[in-house]
């Protein structure tokens, strides 16, 4: 993720709110809820699975049109989030979950 739109996203997580503070659009919840609901991650306090997930890489490969068995690289969906100047969805929450689990994973 460019620098600078990692330092927007920085500068605009509330964390008492456990939000993303949108200028003139909202807040984007980023809570275990959250990132269930948007990308069907369990948080339910199972122990946590550490392995491939088929079910999960076949949703977003069908999701972005990805070909099975390939792997996007991280800037393809830096390009997405870009390529939706400021628009806040869903469709924009995955592509940043999925680019902020790398980064920090």
């Amino acid at each position: 993720m460019r620098a600078d739109l990692t330092r927007w996203v920085l500068q605009r997580y509330n964390l008492e709110s456990e939000c993303i503070e949108v200028p003139g659009k909202g807040e984007i919840p980023v809570t275990a809820d959250s990132v269930y609901q948007t990308l069907g991650l369990r948080n339910s306090g199972e122990e946590m699975f550490y392995g491939w997930d088929a079910e999960a890489i076949s949703f977003i490969n069908n999701k972005y049109g990805f070909e099975s068995g390939s792997a996007p690289e991280i800037t393809t969906f830096c390009k997405m989030i870009e390529d939706m100047n400021g628009r806040v969805d869903d469709d924009f929450m995955r592509p940043w979950l999925i680019v902020v689990v790398s980064v920090v994973c």
